[in-house]
This record gives structure tokens, C-alpha cells and sequence, in this order.
């Protein structure tokens, strides 16, 4: 009986010591690289080898260690599962912070792309946004891989108004039905463009967005030539450390909407308006009034009842804008009306 209680207090003794000083609860759902909470005990972690971890118990942190070699551009990604909430640091091998981000990758994923200083060890960390979050992701390093090209015009020529006119998402998915965002290209003024770092793969498809007030239409890359149909959107591959290059958009020119703004006065002779015209859609029209002698500017009426004056229109459909004056002298009304139905007023 002796020998049994011993036993018995023995065993208790060893789930509170675990339970008090352990890294991880006996009940929490450790993954297969615990313990792994700081730099010394950190794990390592090989190109394009993803690694299974869970961030449990509560304030639950992971370390990965890896070997980098200066110059190369590495990608660090977490994969989020069941909507774990990731946030990913980077050190050297002192400890010091290079790096840190919270959802730059797919949905609540981290992403960091870093360009290795000096040849060592660095080091990265997870840990859950939510500092009583748990839950499993996915954690890969990988060498980064690049996508570029042109944006064109409908000549054939480089479009060099695109900075301002147009991106390039990176999208995976189905380009007609679910698809996700997962980066985007830098356009420069020359019309050329280079891909934010992407992890290696072959199921990126590529979208020039164009902005609302740009002539030219969105389209998918494809070969020979870009589309806007979504059903003829190609795949383009990403080599880990290299640039894929000559994924060349020629986009097409949308026909050219114009509306027109038309101006008045009321009551009429008592001032001017100018601005009033034909414009393109998506531009903007500025609408100054001007008061005649012994009368000043009230407000707008029509399509903008602003007081302010002059007023700057965004022109997205035909506009009909009157400007109101009032007059600083006594007026008598003259029974004559204008065509419209508007009285006419003539000084004392």
C-alpha cells in the first residue's frame, strides 16, 4: 500500500512539475518542433520545406533558424489555418529586429521579403496577433522569384503614362470565379513593371488594373496578347531567385464618353459662369461665376448646391448648374419673362 501511494505521489509530482515549469502545457496541442520558444532552442528550417506549427498554449511563440547567403532575396510566408491570426519577425543572429509584418501575405498570413546583408544565421519568429490566440499555420522560406514586362498600348508602343494610369495585380485562383490577391507590380513611367517577391509556383495570374479616369480597358495576361476575357488567362510561372520576364500587356482604348455641363444664371443678367462645356467622363470641370456690377454670388442649384465659389465638378453624366446671385441695390420686377419662365430685373 505504501509502495502505491509513493507511486501515485511521484506521478502527481511529475504533471505539476510540467504543468508549472514545462514550455507547453501537457494539454496543449504542441507541434512536432516544440520546444522551439527562443534563439537557443530555435529549429531549422530548409529552403521550400514547409513547416507544420501550432501557437498554443496562449503567448505560445516559435523560433526557425536558417543559414543565409549575402545577396540573395529570401521569402518568409506563413500559411494561415483555421484563420490563424500570424505576426512574423526577423533577427539576426544578435537577436536585433530586422524585420516584422503582420498580414502582408493571403487573408490574416504574414509575408516578409528581405534581402540578405552578409552571409550567417538569422533567425525568424511567429506568434499569434491576439496575445491569447492559439491556433496551426504553416511557416516556408524560399527564395524569391519575380514577374515583369511592359504595358503597351493598343499601337504596340509603351504605354508611359501608365505609373499614373494603371497596376499589375497578382492573383491566384480562378481568374473567373475565386480568386485571391496576392501582390502587385510597380509600374514606372517608361511603361515597364517588375512584380513585388513571390514564393516559387506556376499558378500566378497577372491583371492590368486601370483607374477610373484612364482610356484604357482591364485586362488578363495571355499570350500572344493580354485579354479581357478572364476565361483566356494564363498561368505564369515563378523560378525561385530569378525573374520571369516579357509578360507584356497591350491594352485597349475604351471609346470615349463625353458629357456635357451646362451653365446658368438667375436671376439672368446678373452675372456670368464659365467652365460650362463638353468633357470626357471621370474628368473635372471648374465652374467659376461672376457677379455683375451691384450684385454678388449667392450659392449653386441644380446638379451642386454648394456655396463656395469656384467649384470643381467630377463629370461622370450631363450636368445642369445654375449660379444664384443676389443684387446690392433695390430692384423693382418688370413683368417680362424670359423663355424658361425666369423674371427679368431691371435697376430703379
Amino acid at each position: 500500500m505504501t509502495q502505491q501511494i509513493l507511486s501515485k505521489c511521484i506521478m502527481i509530482a511529475t504533471i505539476m512539475f510540467y504543468l508549472l515549469t514545462g514550455p507547453k502545457s501537457l494539454f496543449a496541442a504542441a507541434d512536432l518542433y516544440e520546444p522551439d520558444n527562443d534563439l537557443v532552442s530555435a529549429n531549422v528550417i530548409d529552403l521550400n520545406s514547409p513547416q507544420a506549427h501550432t501557437l498554443d498554449p496562449a503567448e505560445d511563440i516559435d523560433f526557425v533558424s536558417f543559414t543565409g547567403v549575402k545577396g540573395n532575396i529570401y521569402l518568409l510566408e506563413t500559411s494561415s489555418v483555421e484563420d490563424t491570426d500570424t505576426y512574423l519577425y526577423l533577427y539576426d543572429s544578435n537577436g536585433k529586429e530586422l524585420a516584422k509584418d503582420d498580414d502582408s501575405g493571403i487573408g490574416l498570413s504574414s509575408k516578409i521579403v528581405w534581402t540578405c546583408p552578409d552571409a550567417g544565421t538569422y533567425y525568424a519568429m511567429v506568434k499569434h496577433f491576439v496575445i491569447t490566440g492559439t491556433g496551426p499555420y504553416d511557416l516556408v522560406l524560399s527564395n524569391a522569384g519575380y514577374i515583369s514586362g511592359r504595358v503597351l498600348d493598343s499601337s504596340g508602343n509603351p504605354l508611359t503614362d501608365a505609373f499614373e494610369n494603371a497596376y499589375i495585380d497578382v492573383m491566384i485562383g480562378d481568374p473567373c470565379g475565386d480568386s485571391t490577391w496576392v501582390g502587385w507590380g510597380t509600374i514606372n513611367p517608361d511603361g515597364t513593371y517588375t512584380t513585388e517577391g513571390l514564393s516559387p509556383g506556376s499558378y500566378y495570374y497577372l491583371y492590368a488594373y486601370t483607374k477610373t479616369d484612364s482610356i484604357h480597358i482591364d485586362e488578363w495576361w495571355a499570350a500572344p496578347m493580354s485579354s479581357q476575357a478572364c476565361s483566356q488567362a494564363q498561368p505564369v510561372t515563378v523560378t525561385a531567385g530569378e525573374t520571369t520576364t516579357d509578360k507584356d500587356f497591350q491594352l485597349d482604348t475604351s471609346p470615349v464618353i463625353s458629357y456635357t455641363v451646362t451653365t446658368a444664371v438667375d436671376p439672368i443678367g446678373t452675372g456670368t459662369v464659365t467652365g460650362g462645356g463638353n468633357y470626357n467622363e471621370g474628368t473635372t470641370a471648374t465652374l467659376t461665376a461672376s457677379p455683375a456690377v451691384n450684385f454678388f454670388f449667392i450659392n449653386w442649384s441644380g446638379d451642386s448646391t454648394a456655396t463656395t465659389n469656384p467649384i470643381r465638378i467630377l463629370v461622370n453624366d450631363d450636368k445642369n448648374i445654375t449660379a444664384n446671385f443676389n443684387s446690392t441695390k433695390r430692384y423693382m420686377i418688370v413683368p417680362i419673362r424670359s423663355s424658361d419662365g425666369r423674371t427679368v430685373f431691371v435697376p430703379l
